[in-house]
């Protein structure tokens, strides 16, 4: 599967929300990833501190995505005063139209600059599309049906996106569901909670 709205060039951005961070790396694979994904990754400040607010529950991505960082395969960055306007709108208003502190940080970081939204909630994704149709936004199930992830991980590949699936309980949308049970065959996408169960019809 080829996924032309993802960027080839390595000076090219990937905003990755906290949901993204955990599900990569539930896969097993999270350094694989970020390495044939070709393009920058950046974190917010905001996203990553949810990160950490989780560690106090004995999760590690914080720190996973903290050694990945400092490796320079992960970027987490402050939001710049130009993204401040989008972020107090996604987090200010009604509940219905308004976001957490990381989802918000990461869309208003990504629109200000001009890169992918790499987010996972169809809140966040069905706000993207109404207030900001010109903004890119993808979903980790779409990075992981990327042919540059698929050949990364070889033989490999489906079980990742297993783990993410059962590990993670990765949210899939649904233009890629079927891809994504291609992928991992109908008897563990029948054991998967994260995904939607196909109906048996009664004879």
């Amino acid at each position: 599967m080829s996924l032309s709205r993802f960027p080839t060039s390595p000076a090219d951005v990937i905003v990755a929300d906290a949901s993204v961070l955990i599900n990569l790396n539930a896969t097993g694979y999270f350094e694989a990833i970020l390495k044939a994904s070709v393009c920058t990754v950046h974190v917010t400040q905001n996203a990553f501190d949810e990160l950490k607010r989780g560690s106090r529950n004995g999760h590690r991505d914080s720190s996973d995505v903290e050694a990945l960082a400092e490796r320079g395969l992960i970027k987490i960055v402050d939001l710049a005063q130009n993204a401040e306007p989008v972020y107090r709108a996604l987090i200010e208003g009604p509940a219905s139209e308004t976001l957490d502190d990381g989802e918000a940080a990461t869309i208003a970081y990504a629109h200000a600059i001009g890169a992918v939204a790499l987010i996972d909630e169809k809140k966040a994704s069905r706000i993207c599309s109404g207030r900001f149709p010109d903004l890119c936004v993808a979903s980790t199930a779409e990075l992981l049906l990327d042919t540059r992830i698929s050949r990364a991980l070889g033989s490999s590949h489906a079980d990742a996106v297993l783990l993410a699936l059962t590990g993670a309980r990765m949210n899939v949308p649904p233009e890629h569901l079927d891809a994504i049970r291609r992928l991992i065959g109908e008897e563990s996408a029948s054991r998967c909670r994260s995904l939607p169960q196909r109906r048996v019809r009664s004879s």
